[in-house]
């Protein structure tokens, strides 16, 4: 009996990419809208950028670790149906 193969769909990174820009522009406009620019300094808007990478990274590892328990989930999974 062949056991079926699942196709894995490629990262499209076009898709990340301009929603991450979209999101720093929303961002952006939100914090002119709300607060006055001028009480800021630029080093403010650094640690802004810096903050949103920092929020990209964890989610990338969030997602990384979801991936990984649910190939293992998969194969014990497999493994028992053997």
């Amino acid at each position: 009996m062949t056991e079926p193969t699942t196709a894995r769909t490629p990262v499209r990174v076009g898709t990340i990419v301009w929603g991450t820009l979209l999101l720093a522009l929303a961002a952006l406009s939100a914090t002119i809208t709300l607060v006055d620019p001028i009480d800021y300094s630029p080093l403010f808007f650094m640690w802004v950028v810096v903050g949103f990478g920092a929020l990209l990274v964890i989610g990338g590892i969030a997602g990384a670790i979801a991936k990984s328990v649910g190939q293992r989930r998969a194969n014990d999974t497999a493994s028992t149906i053997d």
